[in-house]
């Protein structure tokens, strides 16, 4: 009953997309470490900097608002890795998208 209730609360996406999708929860200080160089860099090389990064066949498949799987670029991404307690100084990488196992948009928050 109580997941039927969150359901309820829970925003459709307007514009749905299906995605792979991963949440992580692991700390890690990437002080001191070339983040803004993984741009356009390959799932394995950001394995060198965020070593827990996931391959696309351990993730989960979402439903998101297309608007969250689009880069800056205009590319849609074929996954989203979202993270939770990664950080590089005060700045927390809160995302990356990625498209043929490639980056194509990190977001850091400050």
């Amino acid at each position: 009953m109580l997941e039927a209730m969150l359901n309820l609360f829970r925003r459709k996406p307007e514009n749905p997309v299906q995605i792979r999708h991963r949440l992580y929860r692991e700390r890690l200080d990437l002080t001191g470490k070339p983040l803004l160089l993984l741009s356009g860099a390959s799932i394995a090389t950001a394995r060198e900097l965020i070593p827990f990064l996931a391959e696309q066949s351990d993730m989960i498949v979402a439903t998101v608002d297309r608007d969250e799987a689009i880069a800056n670029n205009g590319d849609l991404a074929d996954a989203i890795h979202v993270f939770a307690n990664v950080r590089q100084g005060a700045e927390k990488l809160s995302r990356i998208l990625t498209k043929d196992g490639r980056i194509i948009e990190l977001t850091i928050k400050g």
